[in-house]
């Protein structure tokens, strides 16, 4: 049986979480949905991201793509964390729409965030105190990537 494809979810800004959505490691609230918060006080999707020097958030950024994935067992696909070139090297795909990418963010404290991996640009940023936070160094970043495997 072929791998099947990525699943992205189509979700305004306020909507109920849609099926499976795929975690981020080690996080409780946060889904891999590129510049996605969870917002515990009703349960809708909320974001929060950082573009064109600005830190993007509310219902006024309309709607982003929520990955989900069915039963992990016939998907056929494997998704992990890690660099660009160890994911390169291992003969995984990194995880898109467009340009963007969902990557982890480590800020210079150590700290991790869900951030967004400009793929144009190579460059990776955070929307943080309403700006927005490019990662620097550029490869201090690990990125969500996905892999075909065969049954």
């Amino acid at each position: 049986m072929p791998a099947k494809e990525d699943t992205w979810a189509f979700q305004p800004i306020g909507a109920p979480f849609p099926d499976n959505p795929v975690r981020v490691p080690g996080q409780q609230n946060m889904y891999i949905a590129l510049w996605y918060k969870h917002d515990g006080s009703d349960e809708s999707i909320m974001a929060i991201f950082g573009a064109n020097n600005q830190e993007n958030s509310g219902p006024e950024i309309g709607s982003m793509q929520m990955l989900t994935v069915p039963d992990a067992s016939n998907m056929g696909l494997e998704y992990s964390w890690m660099t660009k070139a160890a994911g390169a090297s291992g003969g995984w795909s990194v995880v898109h729409v467009g340009n963007a990418a969902p990557v982890i963010v480590v800020d210079e404290k150590g700290c991790e965030y869900v951030g967004n991996l400009d793929m144009a640009k190579d460059k990776a940023s955070i929307g943080y105190g309403g700006k927005e936070k490019v990662n620097d160094p550029p490869n201090s970043f690990r990125s969500v990537t996905v892999q075909s495997v065969v049954h």
